[in-house]
């Protein structure tokens, strides 16, 4: 299944593909995310998501949702559940196939690392599970189970690890692609 993914992934990486994701991603990044980022603060009188943190522990979460009020962890319950669905598909997209375009313009086809393109799907996966343990404390607060408070911790911490690996990978497509283009002319 991660093979058709990844050869499904390098057909569709043209630098149109990586442009068009990549100016959805920079719109969600910049614009979209940020201001509902500040309705948020507005909400919560400054207490930011979860999501931006690399790693909370079961009771720091807890306590940052009680701390943003009814009001607020309702806004952030939204904003999970509409936005921070939409943003992953739009980063995890343009992440692989960057990625992949890059893979393609400086690796051999038989490179083993070709078949990591589609690491940025752990980082998607992992963002979903966070959001899903998210929205359920939201739902449960304040009698949030421990396992799930932790829980989400946890796939934040991953969701980052995924992210920063798929940035590494890029930047390792970059650095092959250009010592290939060096080493042609």
């Amino acid at each position: 299944m991660l093979k058709k993914l990844s050869d499904t992934l390098y057909r569709f990486a043209t630098g149109r593909n990586v442009l068009i994701f990549f100016l959805l991603d920079a719109l969600f990044m910049f614009g979209v995310m940020p201001a509902a980022g500040a309705r948020l603060a507005a909400a919560t009188g400054g207490v930011g998501p979860l999501d931006l943190n690399l790693y909370y522990s079961g009771a720091q979460a807890v306590e940052t949702l009680g701390a943003m009020g009814a009001e607020g962890r309702a806004l952030y319950r939204t904003i999970e559940l509409a936005l921070d669905i939409v943003y992953p598909v739009a980063y995890t997209l343009f992440f692989s196939l960057l990625i992949s375009w890059l893979f393609n313009k400086g690796l051999s086809a038989q490179s083993r690392l070709r078949g990591w393109n589609v690491l940025p799907f752990g980082g998607f996966l992992f963002d979903l599970l966070e959001n899903a343990s998210i929205v359920g404390m939201i739902g449960l607060f304040p009698a949030v189970p421990p396992v799930l408070a932790s829980a989400a911790g946890v796939f934040t911490l991953l969701k980052w690890l995924f992210a920063g690996g798929s940035m590494a990978l890029a930047l390792v497509g970059l650095v092959s692609w250009l010592r290939k283009r060096t080493q042609k002319a």
